[in-house]
């Protein structure tokens, strides 16, 4: 049940649960300032009585806003609910929101499963309408460097490659940073799945990845270049002049779609290695 009032601005406090914080020299709250002091707040905020006052559950920038312009009363939608339940209220309605920044959905998720011991990921998805996979995603993110995580809030690393990045080791995701942030999904995620799975299962010698060590990863050729080879055969020549069948070259086709052919491992193999020196060049700078 909810009961829309005028409230003064006053008597409404700041939740310190609040799943979000407002970053005053954004361009879309500045935006929202201007509205708001034109045209008054055109949406009711939602709140919670307390026993004085009101907590804001959802609409703390159109609160900001408000109290920035000077006004003395806001809309507001008062509900009932226990105090548990702020943060769920607070993060389903923000969840929608394109604004609202990756970690801080997965600190708000973490925050939501820490504070009830009975609440399970399932559980949460159901209340959120998500999937299973979507909170679990999320909630990797946390594992993230901070450096990384405040990359990814900041738009620098697509949400795919951050969601391959947090399933490495900590100490291994700076290696794996300039690849986050460079290379597409299709490309980055099975090669950081291959790398982690070595990781996991205790595969790895230590240090980074050397050229004995490399294995390829199968990701999709681009669209783009299957139909320029299509229009204009280059590469198929080249691979073919060996083939004995027609069933090889069919083969060999595959494994050129999906990368596996032996001139885009060599592609692959000289990345690697020239990322790796990279790595090594920057770690010997920072000793000396």
């Amino acid at each position: 049940m909810s009961e829309l009032l005028h409230l003064l601005v006053s008597e409404i406090h700041e939740n310190p649960n609040a799943v979000r914080q407002v970053d005053r020299t954004a361009q879309y709250y500045r935006e929202l300032v201007d509205s708001v002091r034109s045209n008054g707040v055109l949406s009711p905020i939602t709140v919670r009585k307390l026993d004085e006052g009101y907590a804001i559950l959802g609409g703390l920038h159109r609160f900001t806003a408000a109290r920035e312009c000077g006004h003395k009363t806001i809309p507001a939608h008062v509900i009932s609910l226990a105090e548990g339940d702020d943060v769920t209220i607070q993060l389903t309605e923000n969840i929608q929101r394109t604004d609202m920044k990756p970690v801080e959905v997965s600190k708000a998720l973490d925050k939501m499963l820490r504070q009830d011991p009975y609440l399970t990921i399932p559980k949460l998805a159901g209340q959120l309408h998500k999937s299973k996979t979507w909170v679990a995603q999320r909630m990797n993110l946390i594992k993230l460097t901070d450096q990384i995580q405040k990359l990814v809030d900041e738009g620098k690393i697509i949400i795919a490659n951050a969601y391959a990045l947090s399933k490495l080791p900590e100490e291994d995701q700076p290696d794996f940073l300039d690849r986050a942030i460079t290379m597409n999904p299709g490309e980055f995620c099975p090669m950081a799945e291959a790398y982690a799975k070595t990781a996991r299962y205790g595969n790895r010698e230590g240090g980074p990845v050397t050229e004995e060590q490399f294995t390829p990863v199968a990701f999709l050729q681009d669209l783009g270049a299957i139909k320029r080879e299509m229009a204009n055969p280059k590469v198929g020549p080249y691979l073919c002049s060996e083939l004995e069948t027609p069933a090889d070259g069919f083969a060999l086709a595959i494994k050129w779609v999906l990368h596996m052919d032996s001139k885009s491992v060599e592609v692959q193999k000289s990345k690697n290695v020239q990322h790796e020196r990279k790595i090594q060049a920057e770690k010997a700078n920072l000793n000396t």
